[in-house]
C-alpha cells in the first residue's frame, strides 16, 4: 500500500489519476483519496457505445503516456480500472485511471510496452465488433488498427490510431516521435482539462 501511495503522490500533477490525500494511520491502513465518478468502461462495452468506448480508451492513452514521462507504469491496464463519465455516445468523456496497486517506478520499457498492449488489446477487441450500420465511418477505419502489429506498438502509436478510428487523421503515417493527436482530440482534451 505504501508503494502505490508513493505512486499516487508521483501522479499528483496528471488529470485522471485519483489526487492521494494521505494514508490512514490506524491499522487497517488505506488511503485516503479523491472519489473518481463514472463507470467502468465495460458498461460503453456495448453495440451503441462506440464513440464513448473509443474516446475513452484514446483519454486512457493520453493519460498513461503522461504517467510514463514521469516514469510510473499502471501495470494493471482493464476495462474495471478505467472509469468514464460520459451521457449517451459521445466523444466528452472524463476518464480517469484507478487500481494502483501493481503500478512501478519503471527501470526499463517493458512496463511501458505492457500497459502499451493491455490497451490495445482493449482497442482490438472491441473494433472487431463495431457495427458497420451503425457506424460506417468507424467500421471503415478500424483497420488501421487491426493491421497493427504487436512489434512496433507503444502508447503513442495506440493513442492516434485511436483518434484516426474516431476522427479520420492521417497521423498514424507519421514517424511515432512526431505523433500528437488531431485537433479534435486536442480541443476536447484542453476544454476537459480547463
Amino acid at each position: 500500500m505504501m508503494a502505490e501511495a508513493l505512486v499516487l503522490q508521483l501522479l499528483q500533477s496528471v488529470a485522471g489519476v485519483p489526487r492521494l490525500y494521505g494514508v490512514t494511520d490506524s491499522p487497517p491502513q488505506a488511503l485516503v483519496m479523491t472519489h473518481c465518478p463514472g463507470e467502468q468502461l465495460e458498461a460503453f462495452h456495448t453495440p451503441r457505445t462506440a464513440r464513448t468506448f473509443l474516446a475513452s480508451l484514446q483519454r486512457a492513452s493520453r493519460i498513461l503516456l503522461r504517467m510514463h514521462a514521469l516514469g510510473v507504469s499502471h501495470g494493471d491496464v482493464h476495462q474495471r480500472n478505467i472509469l468514464v463519465q460520459a451521457a449517451g455516445d459521445t466523444e466528452q468523456v472524463t476518464v480517469h485511471l484507478v487500481d494502483f496497486e501493481e503500478s512501478q517506478i519503471f527501470n526499463d520499457e517493458r512496463e511501458k510496452r505492457l500497459d502499451a498492449l493491455n490497451l490495445f488489446n482493449i482497442a482490438r477487441s472491441y473494433v472487431l465488433e463495431i457495427n458497420k450500420h451503425l457506424y460506417p465511418g468507424l467500421h471503415r477505419r478500424r483497420h488501421r488498427l487491426l493491421q497493427q502489429q504487436d512489434a512496433s506498438l507503444d502508447l503513442s502509436r495506440v493513442s492516434v490510431l485511436l483518434c484516426n478510428i474516431l476522427h479520420g487523421c492521417p497521423c498514424p503515417d507519421q514517424p511515432t516521435s512526431s505523433l500528437l493527436p488531431c485537433r479534435a482530440c486536442s480541443a476536447s482534451e484542453d476544454s476537459r482539462e480547463s
